[in-house]
């Protein structure tokens, strides 16, 4: 599982390539090939802005900045927060002109998106948002089955601890981002790696025991 990290590259400089990668966004004031190759060609994704507020002319521009870099894993098309209704509507809108650029794109579950109504056949991630109690029920630990299921890649925001670094991995997320890694990079980075570092194990651990049993 790998945590994306906003901001400059350079923080990530020496860190275990398997466990990070780089988190865009137009709302940041980097410069998107500056960070992506800072550290080595580590994969990223763009985040859309919508969580302080989406700018379409910002969102547009970015992604032609970055259509020349390679590693983009998805595109997170735009979102509307707590409301899946919404999401999906604009989703519809968003996806053929992301696809059309040339990236993969990322579906965000908010509260309400129900799974027999997610475009599966549209997106290439599945990006679990909303609120806490969303992101931790039932309804998406079911829309994360499928995903894993269907072949997608699956994405978690707003991990911030060991706790939920965990449950994520037990969701079988290939990805997460985190705001603490991001404010505090100096504190959280190093546990970071040291969590990530103990999750591998584990599942290294459970796969040997199926393979013995």
């Amino acid at each position: 599982m790998r945590l994306l990290v906003y901001g400059s590259g350079e923080r990530l400089i020496g860190r275990n390539p398997n466990h990070f990668g780089h988190l865009l966004s137009p709302a940041q004031g980097n410069d998107p090939h500056r960070v992506t190759s800072a550290a080595g060609s580590l994969p990223w994704a763009v985040d859309n802005g919508a969580y302080s507020g989406f700018d379409e002319k910002k969102f547009v521009r970015y992604l032609k900045r970055v259509q020349d870099i390679s590693g983009c894993i998805w595109v997170a098309a735009p979102d509307v927060v707590g409301d899946g209704i919404a999401t999906l509507k604009l989703f519809r809108q968003w996806a053929p002109r992301i696809h059309a650029w040339g990236f993969p794109v990322a579906f965000v579950s908010q509260d309400g998106s129900l799974q027999y109504e997610l475009p599966w056949d549209d997106f290439e991630c599945l990006f679990i948002g909303g609120t806490t109690e969303w992101k931790l029920g039932g309804i998406v630990r079911e829309q994360a089955r499928v995903a894993k299921y269907k072949g997608k890649l699956l994405h978690m925001g707003r991990v911030n601890s060991r706790k939920r670094l965990r449950y994520a991995a037990s969701i079988k997320c290939d990805s997460v981002d985190g705001s603490s890694f991001n404010w505090f990079s100096d504190i959280y980075l190093p546990k970071a790696e040291k969590w990530l570092a103990e999750i591998d194990a584990e599942e290294d651990n459970l796969r040997g025991v199926r393979e013995v049993g």
